[in-house]
């Protein structure tokens, strides 16, 4: 799904650019292989992809599965950009971006 929304926001006339905006977590390792300090590559609620249409208007896409649900941490970001006039939503499917960008 996440592929899908991607391609097509790439091709989508209003988008100037977006891209993938790993959230991922973990330790990074120390020269000798032990653990060593914890890091997170994002934000919490950081959404899966990261534009600007053209203009300069952000845009913030959190991709889910049709039977996924935002966390707060989700709702919150996204109702931020939104309340600062960016464009932000989420996306089960291609449909939505249609829906959302036309």
């Amino acid at each position: 799904m996440l592929r899908a929304v991607l391609k097509y926001l790439r091709l989508h006339h209003r988008v100037a650019w977006v891209e993938r905006l790993n959230s991922a977590a973990g330790r990074l390792a120390r020269d000798d292989g032990t653990a060593g300090q914890w890091m997170r590559f994002a934000w919490r609620g950081a959404p899966d992809l990261v534009g600007m249409l053209k203009g300069g208007t952000l845009l913030c896409v959190e991709v889910k599965r049709p039977s996924g649900k935002l966390r707060p941490d989700q709702e919150l970001f996204l109702a931020t950009v939104r309340n600062q006039g960016g464009v932000a939503f989420v996306a089960r499917s291609v449909d939505d971006v249609k829906e959302h960008l036309g």
